[in-house]
């Protein structure tokens, strides 16, 4: 037992590692190994089996089982591995038609976390199928289901399959989708623990060698950049350091951006000498980046990714406004314009928050003053009583509430009660959004876009 215990941990570590020849040339456990763990070497055996782009008999079963109402979730997860490699080649029937019964399977059993493989299916389907409309109805609905709970590289990968299924490659939407993307991926350290599935979505294959993710990532979205709104960058300009906003990194001292994407910065550079694709990636995105925010002043120093807590980078006005208060940041310049937020300012721009329950939870469930959350992946549930409990019981209707209401039902002081949101906020629990000046909501849901459309932060 202890040798295949310990065979499935390295199997588990060939597998992240996409090394699948290894896995299948690895010997069959002991028949002494518990029936448990054979099982689950199986299943790895099998997956790197689907993985490597064959269909093997164990598949069968699957659709057996799937096609009998018996289907577990490794078996749906599986499925859509499988999906995904026929898709890959070029197998569309068959792998529509498997989607499908796949697809109502997983919304039948209201998992969320199988879900997004199966509408990323739908969407590279879609694409190759030449329906770009059910190509970016699947992309709704999948920027819906992972609101909130994005990682950096879905980011960069969600930025990715908008701007690719904008109608004009050289639209606004577009370009401001490539530079979320841009810098998204600028701040992904290290290169090499970028997902299989997020390379394919943007090389359009996973079978890249590790050492060379990072050439064809970034070549990939500097093209991509160059298309959609050609740079003068030169060669001799001074850019930023990029990272993501993590413990050790410099406090951000200003938040610059302009329609389309904003950053954090600070003064304090903190250089590490990025790769030859990077530097040339970054030399482009910067230069465009400086059409939007032409206030200058940043050449030097740090630019700091802040992924909005898993939902996307900022890009407009409001999103760059609340993330600056979520964070403490004195300064906002967007566009020509500058804010700044002190002790005179801040309450009137907390006053314009609201307070909604986040994206990322599916719903809350138990009594009103003890409610568990649920969450619709990659968190565990949680329960929660006291204050938080009856705060967070106010937002079951799903009514974004505004903070000056809540602190009123709370009792508590306005700056008590956003306190205790923003430790809300920090478990996903809630989203903390600025709304928008009241002259505008009528004109911006005149430019809204048409469905399907990309329009900014998720």
């Amino acid at each position: 037992e202890a040798a295949a215990t310990a065979d499935l941990v390295r199997q588990e570590i060939r597998l992240h590692q996409r090394r699948h020849a290894e896995i299948l040339a690895t010997p069959e456990p002991s028949r002494r190994a518990s029936e448990r763990t054979r099982q689950r070497l199986s299943r790895l055996r099998l997956r790197a089996t689907i993985e490597r782009g064959a269909s093997p008999s164990g598949v069968d079963a699957l659709v057996e089982r799937l096609d009998a109402g018996k289907a577990t979730p490794d078996d749906l997860h599986l499925l859509c591995l499988h999906g995904e490699t026929r898709i890959a080649a070029n197998d569309t029937a068959g792998a529509a038609a498997l989607g499908e019964r796949v697809e109502r399977a997983i919304e039948a059993a209201g998992d969320d976390r199988l879900l997004t493989a199966a509408l990323a299916n739908r969407i590279a389907l879609a694409g190759r199928s030449g329906d770009a409309p059910g190509a970016r109805r699947a992309l709704a609905r999948l920027v819906a289901l992972t609101a909130g709970s994005r990682p950096l590289a879905e980011i960069v990968a969600m930025n990715v399959r908008r701007a690719r299924l904008e109608e004009d490659p050289t639209s606004e939407a577009a370009r401001a989708a490539w530079l979320r993307a841009a810098f998204a991926w600028l701040a992904f350290e290290p290169f090499e623990a970028f997902p299989a599935t997020a390379v394919e979505t943007v090389l359009g294959t996973a079978s890249v060698p590790r050492a060379q993710i990072d050439q064809g990532i970034s070549e990939t979205i500097t093209k991509a950049l160059g298309r959609a709104q050609p740079s003068d960058t030169k060669g001799e300009e001074l850019l930023p350091a990029v990272h993501f906003r993590r413990s050790g990194i410099a406090d951000p001292e200003r938040l610059i951006g302009g329609h389309g994407v904003a950053l954090l910065w600070s003064r304090q550079m903190d250089w590490v000498p990025p790769s030859p694709f990077r530097q040339q990636l970054l030399g482009v995105a910067w230069s465009i980046f400086r059409r939007i925010h032409p206030e200058g002043e940043a050449r030097e120093g740090t630019i700091i990714v802040d992924d909005n807590l898993g939902d996307d980078l900022p890009a407009t006005r409001e999103a760059a406004l609340a993330v600056a208060l979520r964070l403490g940041v004195p300064e906002v310049r967007f566009g020509r314009e500058r804010i700044a937020i002190d002790a005179a300012s801040r309450p009137r721009l907390a006053a314009d928050l609201r307070i909604g329950l986040s994206p990322a939870v599916s719903g809350l469930s138990g009594p009103g003053e003890a409610p568990i959350v649920r969450f619709r992946r990659r968190f565990a549930d949680l329960a929660l009583n006291g204050e938080e409990a009856a705060a967070v019981a106010s937002l079951r209707d799903g009514s974004r509430m505004p903070l000056g209401t809540l602190a009123v039902l709370t009792g508590r002081p306005l700056a008590e009660t956003e306190k205790m949101m923003r430790g809300l906020e920090a478990k996903r629990i809630v989203v903390i959004a600025l709304a928008p000046p009241r002259g505008e909501v009528a004109a911006s849901a005149a430019r809204s876009p048409a469905p399907g459309s990309s329009s900014g932060s998720a």
